[in-house]
């Protein structure tokens, strides 16, 4: 029995000593786009000098994970998560060298939001205020195709001219399989995004790109059957000389809607959970609005399908904006909490001392020329105007595009008739946009109706440059002096670039 003892040791020896020489892999798996711990990644081992014999483990709640039993030696770590996917990354791995007995620990990331911009873009978060957009597109219906996507933003540039608004744009393709990056778009500015593949597209989105700089998103298209249908002024005017009278008509404004076969249901409640009735609930783009019930909800119907703008507006409560994506056959569910609108500071007055009558002088021998359209402190308070859009409906030359989307926007007709062009906008003299002349053909039926989302009026070249809402309140009017042709601009208050007629704006306190 000793013998047979001792041979047993003997024989547990080298089993033992293997054993001890056994090595450990563990570490965290990190989402740097997410800043957080990336739970449910699976982690793979695999030898270098023979890649056919591997180990996997899959991370916890915390992103931690470990191989134990490992004989030394070197090995290959890399990693697999929908996120990767989601972001168009190849599994990023590292090569680690293991010692006997040795407990190691290894760190595995997604890579971050600069490293990502950088190597898209070649472009510098720390030094450059632009970013990266990206994502895929794809159908309502699950197809993915080739598209296109345009981002279209506001910027406010300080020029010898003055301050102008400018709206810089950049388009990407989408490739066969969804995909899309979209480099060069600038940090905490809202963007207005739209995407399409043939003639189906999502809707007018706004977005923003985070403080990293990397925005990580998908769009989904859907089919819509979209209508403008215009208002029109019909006037007659005596030419005088013996000829006879003729018929002046005026497009007076222009409403886009666009009808679908998804649904939105949801509810409106305060930040403390009770129930907001009366809230406006509308979808940009579509034309389509409604209220909230008494107990907070809401439900539109006909929506277009695909990625849409949700905005929801409360008496006393902070705007509500948001992308939701509508997949028939089922309703969106979208809740919102409204935030009460709370006074931050005081309202800041710079105050300085200037002539604020000089101006009359130049606006009274303009008028006496006879060349435009002039409002005076008396016209004015004639209108009454809610909007600043409403000084000018009815006005000779000039028309009032509505969108659900953007607004009322206001423009003047081209040289050409059919068309529309941005004008110059003066208040007080100083220059503030720069519409650089763009012009599209105004549909003249009454009401057409186009299959899927093709648009006879393309609201989104426009966004943010003829919206007189964003400049100045109507209160805050004293005089307006509107040149709807470019050959009766006077020479202070002209752009020889732009082609299109100028709205000079004068501001002060009007009597009552």
């Amino acid at each position: 029995m000793r013998h047979l003892a001792c041979f047993a040791l003997l024989c547990a020896a080298p089993l033992l000593e293997a054993q001890e020489n056994r090595a450990r892999l563990r570490g965290m798996v990190v989402d740097s786009v997410g800043r957080r711990p990336l739970a449910g990644a699976v982690v793979q081992l695999a030898a270098v000098n023979n890649p056919a014999v591997g180990w996997s483990a899959t991370t916890d709640s915390a992103g931690m994970w470990q191989v134990s039993e490992l004989a030394p030696g070197r090995y290959v770590a890399g990693f697999v998560h929908p996120a990767l996917d989601s972001l168009g990354l190849d599994a990023p791995s590292v090569i680690v060298q293991l010692d006997a007995g040795q407990d190691r620990e290894v760190a595995l990331a997604i890579p971050a939001p600069r490293t990502l911009v950088a190597r898209l873009c070649q472009a510098d978060i720390s030094t450059d205020s632009t970013g990266l957009f990206l994502g895929r597109v794809r159908h309502a219906n699950g197809t993915i195709s080739e598209g296109g996507l345009l981002a279209t933003w506001t910027e406010l540039r300080f020029t010898k001219q003055g301050l102008q608004r400018a709206t810089p744009s950049q388009r990407a393709l989408v490739s066969a399989d969804g995909w899309f990056a979209m480099c060069g778009l600038p940090i905490r500015s809202p963007i207005a995004v739209r995407a399409w593949q043939g003639t189906d597209s999502t809707g007018y989105l706004e977005l923003d790109i985070p403080p990293t700089g990397l925005l990580r998103r998908d769009l989904v298209v859907g089919r819509a059957t979209s209508t403008v249908a215009t208002e029109v002024s019909s006037s007659v005017v005596n030419r005088g000389q013996g000829l006879p009278p003729t018929m002046r008509h005026d497009t007076v404004s222009m409403v886009r809607t666009s009808r679908g076969v998804g649904a939105v249901r949801g509810t409106v409640s305060t930040i403390t959970g009770a129930p907001l009735a009366g809230a406006r609930v509308e979808l940009w783009g579509t034309n389509l609005i409604t209220e909230t019930s008494g107990d907070g909800a809401f439900a539109l119907d006909s929506v277009p399908s695909g990625s849409q703008t949700i905005v929801v507006r409360g008496i006393g409560f902070v705007p509500y904006r948001a992308v939701i994506d509508v997949l028939p056959p089922e309703p969106a569910r979208h809740d919102v909490a409204l935030a009460p609108f709370v006074a931050a500071m005081d309202t800041v007055r710079i105050l300085g001392q200037r002539n604020l009558e000089a101006w009359r002088t130049g606006f009274d021998q303009r008028r006496q020329r006879g060349l435009g359209e002039f409002l005076d402190e008396a016209e004015l308070a004639r209108r009454d105007p809610k909007q600043v859009s409403d000084l000018f409906v009815q006005m000779p030359g000039v028309d009032i595009l509505s969108s659900g989307a953007f607004g009322r926007k206001v423009v003047m007709r081209g040289r050409a008739g059919g068309f529309f062009c941005i004008p110059a906008v003066f208040v007080d003299g100083v220059r503030f946009f720069n519409g650089q002349g763009r012009s599209g053909r105004a549909p003249t039926a009454a009401a057409p109706t186009v299959t899927g989302n093709s648009e006879l009026v393309d609201m989104m070249e426009y966004t943010g440059t003829a919206d007189l809402e964003f400049v100045v309140n109507p209160n805050d009017i004293k005089a307006v002096e509107v040149y709807p042709r470019d050959t009766q601009v006077p020479v202070e208050y002209d752009d020889p670039r732009d082609g299109c007629g100028s709205i000079v704006i004068w501001t002060g306190r009007r009597k009552r």
